[in-house]
């Protein structure tokens, strides 16, 4: 058998990612990030069977196209202030920031036989699909940590995260966690000569969550693909 179907595939993607750092001089334990980054992936798909092929003889042939677009952005603006209190080791790190994610996703199908095929069969449109979806993820952020002498370490940090997803009644979360360490290894009853140098103990508890369904990530080339309901 012959191969007379015809595919033509067309694919583009371009990512791009900045940081920013602005350090005050005024207050050197002060600075400040700014970090854009953007993916977008294009993809398009064409198929033709002529009317004259066997297997498309008496339906007047068949065309095709599948067009895919996704485009993710990422925002996220922070401050940190560190600062280091004594020099035997005592130390303070604050951050505040917030972050902004955007989803978008468009698909379309479409599929039809030929028009003025060999057997005058009508022009008929099999497949006229269309899909668009855009998400909006939105969060705050905060950390705090201490540490004293070198030895015992605290932090605790906070989130709130808002969807689109969700409905404006349960659209913002937020998650606590906090956590501990101690560096035994630096205590004055720890040999100095030894070789085991880095021991510490260390603990945490935390609160996560996860957003009902998955984000778009994907694209689809193929002519069969479902379209989201």
């Amino acid at each position: 058998m012959l191969n007379l179907t015809e595919v033509n595939a067309t694919i583009g993607s371009v990512f791009l990612n900045g940081l920013v750092s602005y350090y005050v001089h005024t207050l050197p334990e002060l600075s400040i990030h700014l970090q854009r980054s953007s993916h977008r992936f294009d993809s398009q798909k064409d198929l033709l069977v002529p009317d004259y092929a066997s297997w498309y003889y008496f339906s007047g042939g068949r065309a095709e196209k599948a067009t895919s677009v996704v485009n993710n952005s990422y925002t996220r603006g922070w401050v940190n202030f560190e600062k280091d209190l004594s020099a035997s080791g005592n130390r303070i790190e604050l951050m505040l920031g917030t972050s902004n994610q955007e989803f978008l996703q468009e698909y379309s199908h479409w599929a039809a036989n030929l028009e003025n095929n060999l057997i005058i069969e009508p022009f008929r449109i099999f497949t006229d699909q269309k899909y668009k979806s855009e998400q909006k993820l939105i969060s705050v952020f905060a950390r705090g940590g201490y540490s004293f002498a070198g030895k015992y370490f605290v932090n605790y940090s906070f989130r709130q995260d808002g969807t689109s997803r969700l409905s404006e009644d349960n659209r913002y979360t937020g998650y606590h966690s906090i956590a501990g360490a101690w560096v035994v290894s630096n205590e004055n009853i720890w040999p100095e000569k030894t070789l085991v140098t880095d021991v510490r103990l260390s603990g945490g508890f935390g609160q996560s969550g996860k957003i009902p369904g998955e984000l778009p990530n994907n694209v689809s080339l193929d002519f069969n693909f479902k379209l989201p309901t």
